[in-house]
């Protein structure tokens, strides 16, 4: 919420920015979709995407009418015109087609299989227009053909018709080459095009992410200059010189960073990650647990770096202020170390605040370093276990080569979404802590404040005493006073200053 506050004057570039990187997750995990269709449709399936045939023979037609229904065989013929022996199909919608795929893939895989039996097909249509055999029958055993294929009815009567579709255009000289490499080059575009929208989404998205956290350290340099400006030297040595400047430079730098990052990632992540699951569940794989299974390794695993990490990373600043601390007053009394030959002594001064700086990097540095080998190698493992899995599943007709790329894919880019959420979630103490520091410098009550309301003529004509009776001044936080028993008087008489020490 510290961050987010600085960004309340950046409504309308927030808004376009969610909306771009919304465009730019979309267009990430429609490529994968694209692919699959590549591999199972256009190279598998010769660029045929279902089992409804552009134009069919008279014969095939008649044999695969033996198995539907009355309203089955009104509802393909009404939707087809006959010429010389060959039906071709109409124009028609996909809900149309929809229908007609649902009837084609069922009898087309019963009659591919018929044929598998060297079971007389001829002899039946002959027999079903004779009345001989009950057409009821054929339907019934039709049914019971698919029930008994089980889960994997849906693929292998897909499969069943696309094989049948093909054999059929040979037979009525439809080339498939052609239609495959039409189909080819229609998805090539597709995702050229789909990629271009991608690209010129994540470039404007990462403009606008980057001008606006450049924006937010600039407006905040500026209040925490003008602030400082109006400091007394009481009021500066609340913070010390050492921590201001940490506080303008090194501070203001890590909110940079973390809005930076935090505005890439907040809406990022989640869109990609809910979008993923979305594809995934379109794919019907089966394989949806592997992808839960890989979420809590990878939570459990980034839940216990964080925990080591985090404390380090918010004591960070403090460490930094106590080496900027230590450098400025060597710089600053250089001249008096060299007299009295006190170099050593502050290069082990220096040395202890940069030794503990330094270890403290090392260590969250050390932990770091397990991550990105931790989640490649839980990564890998996903992917060999979608690829055990998908094999079998492919091999009992389930699925499709296609459909287990895909599924690869889209479970990279969950885990990945999850990723983006660890970088964020280790960036954020050390800038929460930098927005802590820096709201105590702007929150701080200017302790001597000029009226604004006197009239400099009238100054000219001021004439008092001040005088100062056993005062005694110590700095906050001091264990003794710098100054005891202080008497002066100072003033003036008409036109003359006077002033007058007191014993």
């Amino acid at each position: 919420m510290r961050l987010f506050k600085y960004l309340k004057s950046f409504l309308v570039p927030m808004i376009i920015l969610v909306s771009l990187l919304a465009v730019r997750a979309m267009t990430e995990l429609e490529l994968p979709t694209y692919t699959s269709k590549i591999v199972d449709t256009g190279i598998q399936q010769s660029g045929i995407e279902d089992s409804v045939p552009t134009k069919i023979s008279k014969e095939s037609l008649k044999t695969l009418e033996v198995f539907m229904t009355v309203e089955e065989v009104e509802k393909v013929e009404n939707n087809y015109e006959e010429n010389n022996n060959i039906y071709t199909l109409k124009n028609i919608s996909q809900e149309t087609r929809d229908e007609l795929n649902n009837i084609f893939k069922e009898t087309m895989t019963v009659v591919l299989g018929a044929k598998n039996k060297n079971i007389n097909l001829e002899q039946m249509v002959q027999g079903v227009s004779a009345g001989v055999v009950q057409k009821d029958t054929l339907v019934e055993q039709r049914k019971k053909a698919i029930e008994d294929l089980g889960q994997s009815a849906n693929m292998m009567t897909k499969q069943g018709g696309i094989a049948f579709v093909k054999e059929e255009y040979k037979k009525v000289d439809i080339d498939t080459n052609n239609i495959r490499t039409n189909y080819l080059k229609n998805i090539g575009w597709k995702m050229i095009l789909v990629t271009l929208i991608g690209g010129v989404a994540s470039i404007f998205s990462s403009l606008i992410s980057s001008r606006v956290s450049a924006k937010v350290a600039y407006n905040l340099r500026e209040k925490l200059f003008t602030k400082v400006l109006s400091f007394s030297k009481q009021d500066i040595d609340k913070f010390s010189s050492a921590s201001l400047i940490t506080r303008t430079t090194n501070d203001i730098q890590q909110i940079q960073n973390a809005l930076n990052m935090l505005l890439f990632i907040a809406f990022y992540a989640p869109i990609m990650a809910i979008w993923g699951i979305y594809k995934v569940m379109q794919t019907d794989t089966g394989m949806t647990w592997i992808i839960a299974v890989g979420i809590g390794v990878l939570g459990l695993i980034i839940g216990l770096i964080m925990a080591v990490s985090i404390p380090k990373f918010k004591i960070m600043q403090k460490l930094i202020d106590k080496v900027n601390l230590v450098s400025r007053e060597l710089l600053t009394g250089i001249s008096v170390i060299r007299v009295f030959g006190r170099e050593k002594h502050e290069e082990e001064r220096f040395d202890v605040e940069n030794k503990r700086l330094m270890d403290n990097q090392l260590f969250v540095n050390r932990v770091m370093s397990i991550l990105f080998p931790a989640i490649m190698l839980i990564m890998n493992a996903i992917a060999l276990l979608i690829i055990w899995v998908g094999g079998k599943n492919i091999n009992n007709g389930s699925i499709q080569v296609g459909d287990m790329m895909a599924f690869i894919t889209y479970t990279m880019q969950i885990v990945m979404s999850f990723l983006f959420f660890t970088f964020l979630v280790m960036q954020l103490p050390r800038a929460t802590v930098a927005a802590t520091r820096i709201d105590e410098v702007l929150d701080t009550p200017i302790s001597v404040v000029d009226n604004k309301e006197v009239d400099d003529n009238k100054l000219n004509d001021v004439k008092g005493t001040l005088r100062f009776e056993n005062v005694t001044f110590t700095f906050e936080g001091a264990d003794n006073p710098v100054l005891t028993d202080i008497n002066f008087e100072a003033g003036s008489r008409g036109n003359n200053s006077y002033y007058r020490k007191h014993r």
